[in-house]
Order: structure tokens, then sequence, then C-alpha cells
């Protein structure tokens, strides 16, 4: 059975608030609503903040009303993976190791960032714990319940792709925003590697971590990401200038993947290029470094900081695949 549901487009969310068919209450009730009827078998959220959104929604329509309109994601609520920290909410990081963790003080940066754009905090979503791989959360894919959502910002995606709320904000540090989008069928944005300010997140590998964003469609995630942002990046761009570069790598490591996998890939390498709406420069290139070297690499790094970033975690109050992970990595000298 599928609960997946589009939770809607955010350039329509935008045009209906604007035109005064929609308010940021009745969307942020059309949310609560929705998260009541499914989140008992999709297990997205952590928390949900309730009476505080329908507030912070209330506050919002009547700057609306009064002719102040902060930003466009004005009144549009958004979903926050728990390990980001959210202002009078615990910052769990899915580990038993934080249950008594207390409240966070502040707002992480990007979670700041969002409020003063005007976006309601509408509450916290499932991680693995530390965002790794275990242990994983009790979140299900919306497209079947069997499956999994795919990664550490599972929660993120599966609330967007279930139509409980229209955006999400996650985080990358191996694969975490795009193999989610990817395994629940969703859009997905992850901003250039610490383009994006990590202040008040729980760290895995900060070499690598970097905030990202969901929504049903690309367009929408990138919407949620220029919320929060640096200006630099050009996401509020529009998106008449040249056509970008697309470019199909080859690499020994991707031939490796399942013929289907390899001919979707063409496919949609073939399909953009040939868009009626977009069209797009294609190359096919080699990598300068085997994609195998890169992995490895990447794969110490992650390691060694993991170790080091939290060597005073308590052992036998993390999985154990986290906790062997973690004495490997402190293990690795610095010069590796």
């Amino acid at each position: 059975m599928s609960l997946a549901q589009d939770p809607g487009r955010i350039r329509d969310i935008t045009r209906e608030l604007a035109a005064g068919s929609l308010t940021s209450v009745a969307l942020v009730q059309r949310c609560l609503d929705r998260i009541e009827e499914v989140d008992g078998q999709v297990q997205a959220w952590v928390h949900v903040l309730k009476d505080e959104a329908l507030a912070a929604a209330r506050l919002l329509d009547a700057e609306r009303k009064a002719g102040r309109v902060r930003a466009p994601l004005h009144g549009i609520p958004v979903a926050i993976k728990d390990i980001i920290d959210v202002k009078g909410l615990q910052t769990r990081a899915g580990s038993r190791s934080r249950a008594d963790i207390a409240p966070a003080s502040h707002d992480a940066t990007i979670v700041a960032h969002l409020r003063a754009e005007g976006a309601v905090i509408l509450g916290k979503v499932h991680t693995t714990e530390y965002a790794y791989f275990e242990a994983v959360p009790p979140t299900r894919n919306p497209f079947g319940l069997t499956r999994t959502p795919g990664g550490s910002s599972g929660g993120s995606a599966a609330a967007v792709a279930a139509g409980m709320v229209p955006i999400a904000v996650g985080t990358q540090t191996a694969g975490s925003v795009n193999r989610p989008a990817a395994f629940c069928g969703v859009g997905a944005f992850k901003p250039s590697t610490l383009s994006v300010s990590g202040a008040g997140i729980v760290p895995l590998a900060p070499s690598f971590d970097t905030p990202g964003a969901f929504g049903f469609l690309p367009e929408d995630a990138v919407a949620l990401a220029a919320a929060f942002a640096p200006d630099h990046l050009g996401l509020h761009m529009p998106a008449d200038g040249p056509a970008p570069a697309l470019i199909l790598i080859k690499d020994a490591f991707i031939d490796r993947c399942s013929e289907d996998m390899r001919a979707a890939v063409t496919g949609l390498h073939r399909t953009l290029g040939e868009g009626r709406s977009v069209r797009f420069s294609l190359e096919e290139r080699a990598g300068p470094v085997p994609l195998a070297d890169i992995v490895a690499t990447h794969r110490t790094v992650l390691l060694a900081e993991l170790g080091r970033m939290h060597r005073a975690v308590p052992r036998d109050r993390i999985a154990p695949r986290l906790a062997a992970d973690m004495d490997a990595g402190l293990a690795i000298a610095d010069a590796d």
C-alpha cells in the first residue's frame, strides 16, 4: 500500500498565499491533519510543534495582511532533521546516548535563517544514529512500508513523499540527501560541500557535513535551499541563463552498476538533453581521479573524524557498528 502524496509545489503554494486563497494557518493545519492520518505508519516525525507552528502561522498571516512578506517561503512549513538544533527541542540525533540531553538553547544557523525568511518550523524528523548507518530509525518508505526510506535523512524524504510537509531540511556526509530522495521519489538539492553553515548541527565528519533540502520536485528543494544558503551560491538567480553542462562520468566504478541502472542513467542523460523546455549541453568525461580512490579516501577521513568528534560517546549506548567504526576511526593516524 502506497501512502505517497504530493504535498504541493512551492510555486503554487506561494501563488495561493499571495492571492489570499490560502492562509499559512490553513496550510499548517493541512500538514498537521496529514501527519495525524499517516505518520502512525510512516513514522517520519520525532516531534511535531503543533501549537507553536499554528501560532507562527497566525503571526505570518497577520504580517502578510499588513503588507509585509519576508521572502518566498513566508508562511510555508518545513521539517528539520533531528541532528539540527531547534530552540526548545532536544537534538537527539537518533541515539539513546543523547536521550537526556538538554533542549537546544538556540536555533542552528540554518534554522534561524529559515525563521527570518518566514518559514514555519513544523518539527523534527527522524535520522539514523548520529546520521551514520546504524542504528536505523523507525521511518518507513511511503511507497512501500516494508522498505527503507534510504539514508540518514530518511525522515526528511519520507515526510515530503507522504505529503506531510512540502519541504524538509536534511544533511549529507556520504549521500544522505540524494539517496533518500531517490528512494522516496522526491526532489532534493545538496549545495556545494561546506558552502552552508553547520553551526548548531551535530557533526558526523565536518570535512563533508553539508545541509541539504528536500521538496516534491527539485525546484521545490532549491527554493528551500535558497532560503538558508548564502547568496553567493546564486540560488535566487532566474533560470534563463545559458544551459548548464550535464556531464556523464565515465569510470570503472560506475561500470559495476547493474545493467538496469546503467540504462536508466544513460536514458536520463538523453532525456534531459532532448527536453523541450530546457536543453542541456551534454558531455561524457572521465574523472581526473578514479571514483574508487575517492570513495576510499572519503571513508578514511569520515571514520577518522567520526572517532575524534565522538570519542566521549558511551559505546554501550550506541549501535555496535557505530561504536566499532568510532573506535576504528580513532585508530587512524593523523598522517593517514
